[in-house]
């Protein structure tokens, strides 16, 4: 007979239904299998019972094999995303529920690097240690406490959720700090009148732009004094400097031109924004060419 008694104090209908996945493919080896419920304080402990030692095969049992497989997943699913709750609950108790259940799931995500083949390598990598780690202590020890593990065994992983945490509210932050900056540009829009009704914007590949009217000038007045049309000092953060100079104008319709090679998702998203229902992206015409400034515009905004 062989005992391991696992002990937890959250999520113990979890572990024990990886557990009793685990000890299906036991039982298919002919072995006989059983888990009891003890308690202890405020933890339950899951006694996990192997009642023989040798497959039908005659082959030595994998039985506490199964079970670090089994807490490993656990681990890694629904223990990981509470404890992110309670790291943002404990250090960033000063946030909106909402707001720490947003952070929450930001952490989640930068936990999961982008690019399935990425993410996979990271995620096996981890989880190979945690699982080497949890079969180690199981092949000395008869008991484990699912917490006291974590906390003593798992440092370096439990630094990982910390940072996770740390760096999922200076995203938030940085996001609210955005959205309140375009409800503010929007609302600077919304309210003055338009200087120009239709503004073509021509995007270049790098970054810099030229700004037409619907007869094809470049518009060169008084209120962009401070933009430069035909930029070249590569220390212009264009992004800024284009959304600048709409605002400024405040056009009725606004039409953007660009290859694909040169479309700015990031800026693009912030003029859609603020410009909600003016914008119209053009799919391609000779204003969207390189070299266009002397195109004149479609006057259907080339879509």
């Amino acid at each position: 007979m062989e005992l391991v008694s696992i002990g937890a104090s959250e999520h113990i209908d979890d572990i024990r239904g990886r557990l009793d996945e685990e000890f299906a493919l036991v039982r298919e080896q002919g072995l006989e299998v059983a888990i009891t419920d003890s308690h202890k304080g405020k933890l339950t402990f899951l006694n996990c019972e192997l009642k023989t030692q040798r497959t039908r095969a005659g082959r030595h049992s994998n039985f506490r094999q199964h079970i670090a497989n089994a807490l490993c997943d656990v681990l890694f699913t629904h223990w990981r995303d509470t404890v992110l709750r309670k790291l943002v609950k404990s250090g960033y108790g000063y946030f909106a529920t909402d707001e720490q259940e947003a952070i929450s799931r930001g952490a989640v995500e930068i936990l999961q690097p982008r690019g399935v083949e990425q993410a996979a390598l990271h995620i096996l990598g981890q989880r190979g240690q945690v699982y080497s780690r949890l079969l180690d202590y199981l092949s000395a020890n008869d008991v484990l406490v699912l917490e006291g593990f974590v906390t003593f065994r798992l440092k370096d992983y439990m630094a990982e959720l910390e940072d996770a945490v740390d760096n999922a509210v200076d995203d938030y932050l940085l996001e609210r700090e955005y959205r309140e900056f375009i409800k503010l540009l929007k609302y600077f829009v919304d309210v003055q009148e338009p200087k120009i009704s239709e503004v073509n914007v021509i995007v270049e590949v790098g970054g810099s732009f030229r700004l037409v009217d619907n007869q094809g000038n470049v518009i060169r007045d008084a209120h962009l004094a401070e933009f430069v049309v035909e930029m070249v000092d590569t220390e212009v953060n264009y992004d800024d400097l284009l959304i600048s100079a709409l605002v400024t104008i405040a056009p009725r319709k606004l039409i953007m031109h660009c290859r694909p090679e040169a479309r700015r998702e990031e800026s693009f998203g912030t003029i859609e924004s603020v410009f909600a229902g003016r914008v119209v992206f053009c799919h391609g015409c000779p204003m969207c060419l390189p070299h266009a400034l002397n195109a004149r515009p479609d006057r259907h905004g080339g879509g």
